[in-house]
């Protein structure tokens, strides 16, 4: 069983890397590669973006304590975030909460719209896995440096110490 002191020091390290995962969804740019057909041909264009589109991700962000580790869990849609979306069957109502929720206006109707990002999304993958061929995107990359490891040993290590001494002393 871990100690309060130990549990409050878990619990504010859980908490700085929610609030870190959150920032780099909300505002760190992921490289993409967006594809447009052009006189029969399609013609890429690389662009960056955060991929914040409704916030519902970041939201999502939370952290559970174990005895033995801190888990930072969220909506199962960030894998494709993080090495973007193969070609594959996509479901039309997602492609349609995604248009709404970033707020796209189109002079065609939302479902055609949708209808026809879903199309390319099943043909090519999505624009993150367009740009990295299914590798990390680096959405999370320096989430946790070697320097916040650093920080978190600094803050754990005394605690630990002291409960070892502890547990020493009363056998």
């Amino acid at each position: 069983m871990l100690s309060l002191e130990l549990q409050i020091a878990l619990q504010e390290i859980g908490e700085d890397l929610v609030d870190f995962v959150v920032d780099a969804i909300k505002n760190k740019p992921i490289k993409r590669t967006s594809l447009r057909k052009k006189g029969g041909n399609y013609v890429s264009t690389n662009f960056e973006s955060p991929v914040n589109a409704s916030g519902r991700l970041a939201r999502s962000i939370s952290y559970s304590l174990s005895d033995k580790a801190i888990s930072v869990t969220g909506e199962d849609y960030i894998n494709d975030l993080i090495y973007g979306k193969p070609p594959s069957s996509v479901g039309l109502s997602d492609i349609v909460r995604w248009v709404e929720d970033k707020g796209i206006e189109s002079e065609i109707e939302i479902d055609q719209l949708a209808t026809l990002i879903k199309d390319k999304i099943e043909k090519f993958g999505d624009s993150i896995f367009l740009y990295n061929n299914g590798n990390d995107s680096g959405l999370l990359e320096n989430v946790l440096t070697d320097q916040k490891k650093s920080e978190y040993i600094a803050k754990l290590a005394p605690i630990i110490l002291q409960e070892l001494i502890k547990t020493w002393q009363q056998t």
